[in-house]
């Protein structure tokens, strides 16, 4: 047969009514390019138009050449999709007679329009996000592991196949796809070079044909969410994202495999390590499924990593400490559209997308077939959702007797190792294995134990990442400029602002008194208040209450008090790591937009919508994306920082306490309007300024190390009463 032309199929389209034989297709409206021409995306394959119909948007895609038997393969293809219903593939139907051209009828795929952003695209856009990247890298593994319970093989992983619609990834291309049904056939096609084993050929058309490549795509996604500036550094974007066929043709060779190899971070190292072995194996049933089994035995950062082989179950990786677990979402979803010309297009009828299954551990790279079949049968992905306890038990009985070997088999390793003589120390010319470092046990919410028994403030660990400080949006202060690039290391910080009850603590503790106590006033609405102290503001308060009327003197000795108890550096932030916190990967006035809403935050005169007049409990509104409460407004907060009118670079370190300069706050409090509570906006007082609109929270650093020139001078505290 000979195909039809991108410009032939452009001339039939304009005319729907006569050469589309669907009913829906006929009635739709084309779209136009502003010339009045047919819009189409065309690619080698397939050319790609858009139709306007009553009740949805279509994309039509035509193809420009033959495909070994395509009208079975799409019918498998389309059938296995719409049993299985995952959320990252797109139920197409196949028309065998769907597009009239020059009097013959040639088939279609029609689908319905869902616009979405290439892969490559939208990593480039969110580059400086550590938080978006080590969220997608979750949300990778979890797509492969659940194609591999659900018996699917893509066949043709790679940016420009990849979309992100709602944060998490839709597949396109299906030409190329292996299911069940198709097991034992040739490939169509073997993949895009930059994506692929250097060995893979037509002949290689079994499950574990996108293992390869999804070692790719994570190591890239990794490696730039903890170094974005790799994607200069290599030329990404231009056809690969981070590595490519030359890398994969003579890794010895390979400049970006030797960068990642010798990185900094022991996580990217051991994964550059890992890929450079299995580009050794010459079949690519060699790579290994990824999966979180074996990216957590990889990681130095997991509780579970191990040198041994990878017998621990399933553990996210270390960035899982930064985000909530999150499911894809139940939605409607139809088909998808690239905003790049590059992207072609696939299809669904409509239905919606079940929730993916849990994720099962146990995928074989020892047989060529799918899952985890037993003697008596297997079972589709879509039965153990529908009855998942009955999943769990098939599987657990049928790795019992496994289990079972392999503990014997262990103890018996176990008991031969002991008569053997110890190791010699590598000479050398021999090989050494990468350093194991210890992992980070820490969740992202944690409580730290003070010596007596009873528990610190509760923290929350940030990610290191890079973000823009500064007045973005414009329309602030002079002092909010120039806006800039800061990077930021991993530090945990208080998830709330220090309450009455945390400081109450402190001075029981230790007797300590605070300036306002010593001198006898704290600032409030009415001026110098004579006897009002944390203890007694202007206004009611209790235990849950952010403290007021404490200085940076007051602050600092606190965060000292509670690093002596807890054998852990605290202190008051600097200001970039204050204005990271409470931007949460945002660049809007507010973390949740540029408008303030109503009932987001406490500010002036109910001017935020609130309903409270003085200071709110803490954790009376919403957290931003980091988890952390009120860092819109209810009290100024005590950085650490000197005040510049002008940033040049003392917003990354602290002031010692002998420093006699102005002290920065930030977060705007209670009694300040809308402008005052945006995000970037700054105020400083002295160090010993106490008011009832300025409290604090705390930072606690994750290396032991403190920020340069922070004062953590030892204070001999006194037990109350001494």
């Amino acid at each position: 047969m000979i195909w039809p032309t991108a410009q032939e199929y452009s001339e039939a389209v304009q005319n729907p009514r006569l050469n589309f034989s669907d009913a829906e297709l006929k009635a739709g409206q084309l779209e136009l390019t502003p010339l009045g021409l047919p819009r189409a995306i065309s690619g080698n394959f397939v050319t790609v138009f858009r139709m306007q119909c009553e009740q949805r948007d279509l994309a039509v895609r035509c193809f420009l050449r033959n495909v070994t038997d395509q009208q079975q393969r799409y019918t498998a293809i389309s059938q296995h999709l719409a049993r299985v219903k995952l959320p990252y593939t797109v139920y197409f139907e196949f028309l065998s007679e769907g597009i009239l051209v020059q009097g013959q009828w040639y088939p279609i795929l029609k689908m319905a329009w869902v616009t979405g952003e290439l892969l490559d695209k939208f990593i480039e856009k969110n580059l400086y996000n550590s938080v978006i990247l080590q969220d997608l890298a979750v949300r990778w593994v979890t797509l492969i592991e659940t194609l591999k319970d659900a018996e699917i093989a893509h066949g043709d992983l790679q940016h420009g196949n990849i979309l992100i619609v709602d944060n998490d990834f839709k597949l396109v291309d299906y030409d190329g796809m292996l299911v069940p049904r198709l097991f034992q056939k040739s490939c169509s096609e073997i993949g895009h070079g930059n994506y692929q084993h250097p060995h893979r050929t037509a002949r290689d058309f079994w499950s574990d044909i996108d293992d390869f490549s999804a070692w790719v795509i994570y190591i890239a996604l990794i490696s730039f969410s903890i170094e974005p500036q790799l994607w200069e550094r290599v030329g990404a974007g231009e056809d690969f994202l981070l590595l490519h066929k030359g890398d994969f043709a003579n890794p010895d060779a390979s400049a970006t495999l030797a960068l990642l190899s010798q990185h900094s971070d022991a996580y990217i190292q051991a994964l550059a390590t890992e890929f450079k072995q299995l580009l050794r194996s010459k079949r690519i049933s060699q790579v290994p499924s990824l999966d979180n089994q074996i990216i957590s035995s990889l990681n130095p950062h997991s509780a579970n990593f191990s040198a041994a082989a990878h017998t621990s179950d399933s553990v996210k990786g270390w960035w899982v400490d930064y985000i909530k677990d999150s499911q894809p979402t139940q939605s409607p979803l139809t088909s998808i559209k690239s905003t790049s010309d590059k992207a072609e297009l696939q299809s669904t009828s409509g239905a919606g997308f079940a929730t993916p299954p849990a994720t099962f551990q146990g995928n074989s790279k020892q047989i060529k077939t799918f899952g985890r079949k037993s003697q008596t049968g297997s079972r589709t992905v879509a039965e153990i959702m529908s009855n998942p306890s009955k999943g769990q038990r098939s599987i657990r009985e049928e790795l019992r007797p496994v289990g079972l070997f392999i503990a014997v088999f262990g103890l018996f390793i176990v008991v031969m190792i002991s008569f053997l003589p110890p190791n010699k120390s590598p000479s050398p010319t021999e090989s050494t294995p990468i350093e194991r470092l210890p992992a980070l046990p820490e969740p992202k919410i944690f409580r730290d134990n003070l010596r007596h028994g009873s528990l610190g403030p509760e923290m929350v660990w940030l990610p290191a990442g890079r973000f823009q400080m500064g007045d973005i949006q414009g329309g602030g202060d002079d002092d909010e400029q120039p806006v800039h690039w800061v990077p930021i290391e991993r530090f945990a910080m208080g998830r709330y602002e220090v309450t009455v009850g945390e400081f109450r603590q402190f001075v029981a503790a230790t007797g300590y008194k605070t300036v306002a106590e010593k001198k006898g006033n704290c600032w409030g609405r009415a001026g110098s208040d004579s006897g009002r102290n944390w203890r007694n503001p202007e206004f009611s308060q209790n235990d849950n209450s952010p403290v007021v009327c404490v200085s940076w003197d007051d602050a600092t000795a606190y965060a000292v008090w509670l690093s002596q108890e807890t054998c852990q550096q605290y202190c008051l932030p600097t200001e970039a790591q204050w204005e990271y916190a409470a931007r949460a990967g945002t660049e809007t006035k507010y973390w949740w937009g540029n408008e303030v809403g109503s009932n987001q935050a406490n500010c002036w005169n109910s001017t935020c919508g609130d309903r409270f007049k003085y200071t709110a409990p803490v954790g009376s509104f919403a957290p931003n994306p980091f988890d952390l409460f009120d860092t819109v407004g209810n009290v100024w907060e005590w950085t650490c920082s000197e005040y510049e009118n002008k940033y040049s670079g003392k917003e990354t370190q602290c002031l010692s306490k002998e420093s006699g300069s102005l002290r920065v706050v930030r977060g705007g409090a209670w009694d300040n309007g809308q402008k005052f509570v945006r995000v970037p906006d700054r105020n400083r007082y002295s160090q010993d300024y106490r008011n009832d609109f300025v409290g604090f929270r705390l930072v606690r650093l994750s290396s032991g190390r403190l920020v340069p020139g922070s004062y953590t001078g030892y204070i001999n505290f006194a037990p109350k009463g001494l």
